[in-house]
Formats: C-alpha cells, sequence, structure tokens
C-alpha cells in the first residue's frame, strides 16, 4: 500500500487550550510537543507507510519533522485541522498516492503496532478506515483510499 501519514499541528501557543484552567501555558505547550513526538516516534517505526507528512507553520513542529525525516506541508495549516487534512489529501491525491492516514499529533500512548492494525485493516481503494476515539465521539484516526475519496470533517 502506498500510505502517507498526515499529521496537521497548529501553532502551539494554541495547544491544549482546555488545560488552559489547569495548566500554564509553557506546560500545555511542553506537553503537546512531548504527545507530538511520541506520535511521529510511532510512525516512523511504522514499516507499512510510504511516508510522513506534517502539515504546520510551527517552528517547534517543523524542527520535528526535520529530525524525523517529514515533509512538511504549510498549505492549509493555518484552516484549522479540516482544512490542514483536505490540503494534504488533495496534494497527496494529485502527486498520485494511494491512501493517506491522518491523526491528530497528541494520541496518548499510540504504538507503532496499534498503526499496523489499522493498516491491515484497511482495504484497497475505494475504501474508508475510521478508528473511534475512546468516547466514541470523534475520530483518533482515519484512512482515505484515495486520499481525497471522502470529504472529511473534525471538531
Amino acid at each position: 500500500m502506498s500510505i502517507w501519514a498526515v499529521v496537521p499541528v497548529k501553532e502551539l501557543d494554541k495547544a491544549k487550550e482546555r488545560l488552559a484552567p489547569l495548566l500554564p501555558p509553557a506546560l500545555r505547550r511542553a506537553l503537546m510537543v512531548a504527545m507530538l513526538e511520541d506520535v511521529l516516534s510511532a510512525l516512523v517505526a511504522t514499516q507499512a507507510l510510504a511516508g510522513l507528512a506534517i502539515v504546520t507553520v510551527e517552528p517547534e513542529a517543523r524542527r520535528l519533522a526535520a529530525k524525523y525525516n517529514a515533509r512538511i506541508i504549510e498549505a492549509g495549516a493555518r484552516e484549522g485541522h479540516t482544512g490542514a487534512v483536505t490540503t494534504a489529501a488533495r496534494l497527496l491525491a494529485q502527486e498520485g498516492c494511494l491512501g493517506m492516514l491522518t491523526l491528530p499529533g497528541d494520541i496518548p500512548l499510540i504504538s507503532p503496532n496499534e498503526i499496523e492494525q489499522l493498516l491491515a485493516a484497511h482495504r484497497t481503494a475505494p475504501a474508508f478506515t475510521i478508528a473511534p476515539s475512546h468516547d466514541e465521539r470523534g475520530s483518533n484516526a482515519v484512512i482515505c483510499s484515495p486520499p481525497n475519496g471522502v470529504p472529511l470533517r473534525f471538531g
């Protein structure tokens, strides 16, 4: 399978805003960076992926992208989660990529094995696979083949 992983990352000054009553901005930022690094590490260790792209304009996310040899996509990065993923999906489809796995950069304790299981469950195109969040009110990961085969909405 030719599936690219896409991780949208907003500016870190806006990260983890729901935790604002509990944590000062510097700790929320540090938490997001640590979680993002865990997600990127798991994605890089996943053998079945064709590549990794981060949709961002955030300098710290760009630094991590370089560390993990990830492609940086700036287009759509300031258009929210949906806009960032939609832009990346359109770009990957134009480049002939067969599929896209998208997931947020703050999934706690994600492992390469879990990503491999999700990829193994995905069928050949046209296909759509979703891993629901634990509360089943959203998603932790979505795979689309082709990358722009399903209009996605987040939030």
